[in-house]
């Protein structure tokens, strides 16, 4: 939610007067498995593609935020989604729409619907990447002539663990987490995404280091080692968890953080 509205008036901004950008926040946070840069990224282009879609008309772009319970499973995009809680980013046009034998391919590296020299095609493949990338799903449905929807469902990090029966405490960012460090907030295992806007991970975990020393730090990120590398981080001298990961296999991370900690200290 805070990356959306963050990233709202750059997204009104790349729309034609024409184009009405409609939003339904249902919900006041969405703590997710998820890369902020990659998020932004996801979004931007998503809202190009419908925009595209509209074309030179009159349209409108929705985009709605919330908490939704999957009782069976569904098939997305890349992968069988299994039942759970989601936090699910929904974006719906009422564009040109996309035929059923398309369909099939819009994820496809360099496919595209467009007419030659207006798009490359990479727009929806990288989407896909970075959904899966951070642990999510995309489902896309489109009838001819009246528009798309594109969903993105992820599962919440602190529903994650909760259910393994961790208690989790969430911060919107670095600063955030720092601040509640300072005020005496003790963590067992701080767990950071490598890549955050204002202070990131490797920033945290310096000054996590003067206030809980033995506090182990888990790194996850979606980043390849070369970027990684570049901001000074080496996944062979940290203990990090690369992206896409399921719930079942960050618990055992934490839970394996957790007694060499407690090993440590005996």
């Amino acid at each position: 939610v805070e990356v959306f509205n963050q990233l709202r008036p750059l997204l009104k901004q790349s729309l034609h007067e024409e184009i009405e950008l409609t939003v339904n926040m249902r919900l006041r946070t969405a703590i997710v498995m998820a890369d902020t840069i990659q998020l932004e990224q996801l979004l931007i282009n998503l809202i190009i593609n419908a925009r595209d879609a509209i074309a030179s008309q009159s349209g409108r772009i929705h985009v709605d935020i919330s908490r939704r319970r999957l009782t069976s499973s569904r098939q997305a995009v890349q992968d069988v989604m299994p039942p759970g809680m989601y936090h699910v980013l929904s974006l719906q046009d009422n564009g040109s729409g996309i035929r059923a034998e398309d369909l099939a391919r819009i994820f496809e590296p360099f496919f595209t619907t467009k007419v030659e020299g207006k798009g490359t095609g990479l727009g929806l493949a990288t989407c896909l990447r970075i959904v899966t990338q951070n642990s999510g799903y995309i489902c896309c449905e489109s009838t001819p002539g009246q528009g798309t929807t594109f969903e993105i469902w992820r599962h919440s990090i602190k529903r994650a663990l909760s259910r393994y029966g961790y208690d989790v405490e969430i911060a919107r960012n670095g600063t955030q987490a720092l601040e509640l460090i300072k005020r005496g907030a003790i963590f067992d295992v701080l767990i950071t995404d490598v890549v955050m806007p204002d202070m990131g991970g490797g920033a945290l975990a310096d000054k996590l280091k003067l206030y809980l020393p033995a506090t182990p730090v888990l790194y996850i990120s979606g980043y390849s080692d070369e970027m990684l590398a570049t901001r000074g981080i080496s996944q062979k001298q940290i203990n990090f968890l690369a992206k896409p990961f399921s719930p079942s296999v960050l618990a055992f991370r934490v839970q394996e953080l957790l007694l060499r900690a407690r090993a440590n200290n005996a």
